[in-house]
């Protein structure tokens, strides 16, 4: 919503935005080095894991313990926020240099600039958020692979 203006010039809004992408990032972090820490060293230990996300994620002492306790009994669903999104933010990415590069517009594909943190595109020849939206939604909770599919495949120059 903020990358098309809503509450965007609002400052308390967008550090609550990144706030939770962050909370995304460290919750996928502290997933795999809960399970698979073995190439760090050793499994992440609750104090550890709570140190990252109350001192790196302004969480809450307690809330941290609980996400903690939650990620040691189901593993990877903490990262299914992270991937989930940063899936979606590359299709979008995608969809966007497709519809440039048959806009007849001159910059092409290259329109869409390559970002290192998600969203904030700008405008982009050809796409239309709407009906990206409603193209993605439309085709209910698929996982992230068959959902990239289904949406590039209906675009032109598929």
């Amino acid at each position: 919503m903020m990358d098309v203006g809503y509450g965007a010039d609002d400052p308390a809004l967008m550090l609550t935005h990144w706030k939770f992408y962050l909370r995304a990032v460290l919750n996928a972090i502290i997933d795999v080095r809960i399970h698979a820490g073995e190439s760090f060293g050793g499994p992440m230990t609750e104090d550890q894991a709570v140190r990252l996300m109350v001192d790196s994620g302004f969480q809450e002492e307690a809330e941290a313990r609980n996400k903690y306790n939650r990620a040691r009994l189901s593993s990877t669903q903490l990262s299914t926020y992270f991937v989930g999104s940063a899936a979606l933010w590359e299709l979008e990415r995608d969809v966007r240099r497709r519809l440039a590069a048959v806009s007849g517009a001159p910059a092409g594909a290259g329109a869409v600039v390559e970002r290192t943190i998600p969203g904030g595109f700008g405008a982009t020849p050809g796409f239309n958020q709407r009906r990206h939206l409603e193209a993605t939604l439309g085709h209910g909770t698929l996982a992230p692979m068959l959902l990239r599919d289904l949406v590039l495949g209906d675009l032109p120059g598929a």
